[in-house]
């Protein structure tokens, strides 16, 4: 198992609550703290069954494998000790809301982006509003944090991976 975050008492708390679990096999376990309201939860393994290569396609994916940063305990060891971890129902983002989210990371110009997808300039909106609210985060800045917290922690993600293929 990997405890990715900046946080000591956080990584603290949860090797407490690992140590005090039943037995369980916890080799490709990845506890990813970001820092803000959520912590996701996967298996590595999920990452080349998926052919996840990369921060993007990866929070992308996992943005449905988080639980709340402040969760009671109860439900840390229930996400932990569940087969297929902490799948919330979150819908996936449709295809033109990752054309957004793609876009948006490197153009900030809402007027010029609509136009490039040839939608509404409100139409651009609605998509935007949708997915700041499927990542569970509040505006766009919140949303640049998170993909640049998943970038930082990308290569020991991917180190995680490498073990577990070796």
């Amino acid at each position: 198992m990997k405890i990715l975050s900046r946080d000591n008492y956080f990584i603290s708390g949860m090797t407490n609550i690992i140590k005090r679990m039943p037995v369980f096999n916890t080799d490709d376990l990845i506890v990813f703290d970001t820092g803000q309201h959520y912590v996701y939860i996967f298996h590595s393994a999920e990452l080349q069954k998926h052919k996840i290569s990369d921060p993007y396609r990866a929070l992308l994916y996992f943005c449905d494998y988080r639980i709340m940063r402040d969760a009671p305990v109860k439900e840390y060891i229930q996400c932990l000790l569940t087969e297929e971890t902490n799948k919330e129902l979150i819908p996936s983002l449709s295809g033109r809301e990752e054309w957004v989210i793609k876009i948006l990371f490197g153009e900030p110009d809402a007027d010029e982006l609509s136009e490039r997808l040839c939608i509404s300039r409100k139409t651009f909106s609605a998509h935007k509003v949708k997915v700041l609210r499927k990542f569970g985060v509040k505006n766009l800045n919140l949303l640049h944090s998170l993909l640049q917290t998943w970038t930082e922690h990308w290569p020991s993600i991917q180190s995680e991976l490498h073990c577990e293929a070796t």
